[in-house]
């Protein structure tokens, strides 16, 4: 595991409490990593500070429910979230992922209202994007799109009657294949020009145009007071 600067850091493994009281008394941004220690008992911790960004990589007990108990935790703080490889039950199961949500994840509603950047590094459910239409602050969103992605769904996003994000400015998806023609993406960023959305296409391991300056933006955001 590793945290910003300001923050305390460890080898988060085996009997992880005391290390989650360290973190609740002083801590900064976050990044976990591979991080088999985050659960939904840290959503139990009487946590003492306020976390404006987090990283959250390939934890395989980050699940819907245990993000949600910890994130709400920090509704009023949280501006910057990446999330990468959720797990789901099996292997065999991650193409039903894929497609839709389980029922019971479906109510909960990620109300983060100062959430300003959500980045989503793996094959999710579409559903899972709408978890967050209560974190009406994002401007930027990134995520990684899979077959069962539609134009229209992308389209929906940004629907100018009623728009899940009315402050989306950036909006960038990776593709690990041609999932959407060239002529589809080319529709895809002029409907995002005429609602004020910056709208980028690329494929996975390769980075988007912005993605640099976006970088830069979110550093600056870490630094400003809350």
């Amino acid at each position: 595991m590793r945290t910003r600067e300001g923050s305390s850091s460890s080898e988060c493994s085996g009997h992880h409490w005391p290390f989650n009281y360290l973190l609740c008394v002083h801590f900064g941004p976050i990044t976990l990593s591979f991080a088999d220690c985050f659960d939904w008992g840290w959503s139990q911790i009487e946590w003492k500070g306020a976390l404006s960004h987090i990283n959250i990589i390939n934890s395989n007990r980050s699940t819907i429910r245990a993000l949600h108990s910890f994130f709400i935790l920090f509704q009023d703080s949280l501006r910057s979230i990446c999330i990468s490889g959720i797990p789901t039950s099996s292997q065999e199961e991650d193409e039903a992922f894929l497609n839709a949500l389980l029922s019971s994840d479906l109510h909960y509603k990620f109300d983060l209202p100062n959430l300003e950047c959500l980045t989503i590094d793996s094959c999710i459910p579409f559903h899972f994007l709408t978890l967050f239409r209560e974190a009406v602050s994002i401007r930027l969103l990134i995520f990684e799109i899979d077959t069962h992605i539609t134009l229209q769904l992308l389209k929906e996003l940004m629907d100018d009657q009623n728009p899940i994000w009315p402050n989306l400015r950036h909006f960038g998806f990776e593709m690990h294949e041609r999932i959407l023609t060239d002529d589809e993406v080319e529709e895809l960023m002029v409907y995002g020009s005429r609602r004020g959305v910056d709208v980028v296409c690329d494929y996975v391991g390769r980075s988007l145009e912005w993605e640099p300056e976006m970088e830069e933006d979110g550093e600056q955001l870490m630094d400003e007071p809350l």
